[in-house]
């Protein structure tokens, strides 16, 4: 027990030297003893409320936001398209074959029988007062001014009746009113018809159907020598080119008769 003793007071004594050293002048040493009376007394031993380790809660971890989305791009609008350029009217002239007709610009043909006789190429030419072969860039380059163009004439033999076809550019006709076109033509039909000595002479405008489309045309009767003289003129208007079909007939033959020799035909511009 006396060693106990000893120990405590030199461990007191080892902390009061050290609390000297080390400048601490209000360090109190606590004895486990009374030293008035030596009388040992049982160390009070104080609690230390046990240790509690603390725990952290763990922040839960934020979910990566998710991108947003970025709004789809609109398909670029493709430019309007350009108009195509207006091709350039380009005239065939007719092509005669036998006894038939074909004009591939106007769509249409005419197959006549024996005894009629259609005009040479040579004899157009001196009608239209065109130079040199008739050709698809000499006609077109010709209805480029506002006159006429004789594309086919042929007679018959007998008492020289007669149909032709004439042409001219569209672009010269004042209006597209086929009926406007008729009247106007009427007024020229007489004056014509009375300077070159024809009598009794009348004209109309009547509505017609021609190849499956509805016409206008002229109708005209007079006399010449006692003979009668049917007229009638056809209008219409085909790939940007203004035509005239004319049929003239002497005695009892009329123009009606013929009407059914002309065809449609497959159109080519070129």
């Amino acid at each position: 027990m006396l060693r106990s003793i000893r120990n405590g007071i030199r461990a007191s004594l080892c902390l009061a030297l050290a609390g000297i050293l080390t400048g601490c002048a209000d360090f109190e040493v606590k004895m486990p003893y009374d030293a008035a009376s030596l009388t040992y007394q049982e160390p009070v031993y104080v609690e230390e409320e046990p240790f509690v380790e603390e725990v952290f809660e763990e922040e839960p971890e934020e979910e990566p936001e998710e991108p947003e989305e970025e709004p789809e791009e609109e398909p670029a609008e493709e430019p309007p398209e350009e108009p195509e350029e207006e091709q350039p009217r380009v005239f065939q002239p007719g092509i005669v074959d036998g006894l038939t007709y074909e004009n591939k610009t106007l769509c249409f043909g005419l197959t006549l029988e024996d005894g009629w006789t259609y005009s040479t190429e040579a004899e157009l030419n001196k009608v239209n007062k065109l130079k040199g072969q008739a050709t698809s860039e000499t006609v077109t380059a010709y209805l480029e001014e506002p006159v006429e163009y004789v594309d086919m004439d042929v007679i018959s033999g007998g008492l020289a009746n007669e149909i032709s076809v004439s042409i001219i550019n569209a672009m010269f006709i004042a209006t597209d009113d086929m009926r406007q076109v008729a009247e106007d033509t009427s007024v020229a039909i007489e004056e014509q018809l009375n300077s070159a000595g024809y009598e009794d002479v009348s004209v109309s405008v009547e509505e017609r159907q021609f190849l499956g489309e509805t016409v206008y045309v002229n109708l005209a009767t007079c006399s010449k020598k006692g003979m009668q003289v049917s007229e009638m003129q056809i209008h219409s208007e085909k790939n940007g080119y203004f035509y005239t079909v004319t049929l003239m007939f002497f005695g009892d033959n009329r123009p009606d008769e013929v009407l059914d020799k002309f065809y449609t035909i497959e159109g080519e511009m070129m």
